[in-house]
């Protein structure tokens, strides 16, 4: 069987003004044959994700822009590329107004960690264009996790840490956040009690949310635009969380039962488990094109694996040799 690979690309083209040139297109090539595609809209072109053998190293890139062909030989890894057009001359660069605007995307992590994986996220959200911010409110222990005064006071602070934010910024457009595990549960008490939040696009992984929040109110209020949970079946921290916590729940498990007229999109994944989401692929295939405005598509559900009962009977009959050797042996 032939292991493949998931790689993401996202290509810039510019003219000889350094303007970027709308509509170029762009196209991933292997040995001169064109595998995918895509067109820049406004900077760079939409990532294009390509799976590959694990044994191919080099790819093509080509862009096509007035007239003018260009393309180039780099490896499978690059990520970014710019393709620069000196022959051609925008003659009136792009408006701003109608490009989409960069997302900006907050993160904010669990507890007992310092949230390695927004970190790592960084890198390919801003290979994608998006604008990143961490929110990190340090170690958090699993005793203060049960206090409800605590869990009150930091959710305080993610209000305080969302106000900041918004004043700082000079933009109208909301922010999209993706939150994790105690990070789901501070931002859905700060949608609850403070109507003035509002984000565009959120992502919810490992959620101790409740199973029955109503998220067809906060979208009546115009609180969010569209969410996604991508929760696991193996999830056993999202299992237990309800029954130490009163007003904490099993979505990240579940599912929600609300999903607001579709506006909620479920990602259901079958083998895992509280913090299984943190992969590059997942961030190119689904969490940053629904940041983009495109949802992920279903994962299958896998087919229920034979028992292997060799195994077992191999087991039952090493423990009853062991059984037998202590009754030999006292």
């Amino acid at each position: 069987m032939t292991l493949l690979k998931e790689h993401s690309f996202v290509v810039f083209v510019y003219d000889k003004h350094g303007n970027p040139i709308p509509d170029a297109a762009v196209e991933v090539t292997l040995e001169g044959e064109p595998i995918a595609g895509a067109s820049t809209i406004g900077d760079p072109s939409s990532p294009i994700h390509v799976h590959l053998s694990a044994d191919v190293t080099v790819v093509g890139l080509r862009a096509i822009a007035g007239g003018v062909t260009k393309e180039v030989t780099v490896d499978v890894d690059v990520g970014n590329f710019t393709f620069a057009f000196p022959e051609v001359e925008v003659s009136s660069p792009p408006s701003r107004s109608n490009v989409p605007p960069a997302p900006w995307v907050l993160t904010l992590h669990g507890i007992l960690t310092r949230g390695a994986w927004q970190k790592q996220l960084s890198s390919y959200l801003n290979a994608s264009g998006a604008k990143h911010e961490a929110l990190d409110y340090g170690w958090f222990d699993a005793i203060s996790f049960l206090i409800p005064a605590i869990r009150r006071r930091q959710v305080q602070w993610f209000v305080d840490q969302y106000s900041a934010f918004v004043e700082k910024k000079e933009r109208s457009d909301r922010p999209s956040i993706i939150a994790h595990s105690f990070g789901t549960y501070l931002l859905s008490e700060a949608l609850d009690k403070y109507r003035e939040i509002k984000f565009d696009r959120v992502i919810l992984c490992g959620s101790i949310v409740r199973t029955d929040y109503p998220w067809t109110e906060r979208f009546q209020g115009d609180q969010l635009r569209r969410l996604l949970l991508d929760f696991g079946r193996k999830d056993i921290w999202a299992r237990l969380a309800a029954w130490v916590v009163r007003d904490a729940g099993q979505s990240g498990f579940r599912g929600f039962d609300d999903t607001a007229g579709g506006r909620v999109v479920l990602l259901e994944r079958h083998g895992f488990g509280h913090s299984d989401y943190f992969f590059p692929l997942n961030y190119s295939a689904n969490w940053i094109p629904f940041l983009f405005g495109t949802d992920p598509a279903s994962i299958p559900g896998r087919a229920r694996r034979a028992r292997n009962w060799r195994f077992w009977l191999t087991m039952i009959l090493l423990l009853a040799l062991a059984l037998v050797l202590v009754k030999l042996l006292t």
